[in-house]
């Protein structure tokens, strides 16, 4: 997959409004057990999103910009962008040595700046 990475200053506000990675993958899960358990595929209408393709792209994502040693201020966050058709997700991770963010996107957000 291909990631826009953008470094940021500290992003300080309004975190609390964010859905994290983990309350994510919950929410993903509960609805594909619950197709499952209907007797339903995990995918059946193209409208949902399915864990474990998530959980991929977190990992792919969260490698980008974090390694094994890197502590994190917040937990990391997921957001939404409307696409064609769908939406489209991508990370919001903060470190905690200098409030450093990284907004690992889908899609270019060039009002964010450069991306790498």
């Amino acid at each position: 997959m291909h990631w826009y990475i953008y470094e940021l200053g500290p992003i300080d506000h309004y975190w609390q409004h964010m859905k994290t990675v983990v309350e994510t993958a919950k929410e993903l899960g509960a609805a594909s057990a619950a197709a499952q358990i209907a007797g339903f595929p995990e995918d059946t209408d193209g409208e949902s999103v399915s864990v474990s393709e998530f959980l991929a792209k977190w990992k792919d994502a969260s490698s980008r910009v974090t390694s094994s040693s890197d502590e994190l201020r917040l937990p990391p966050v997921v957001f939404w962008v409307p696409w064609e058709g769908y939406f489209k997700y991508g990370f919001v991770i903060k470190h905690d040595n200098n409030g450093t963010t990284y907004v690992v996107s889908p899609v270019e957000l060039p009002h964010l700046g450069e991306a790498s």
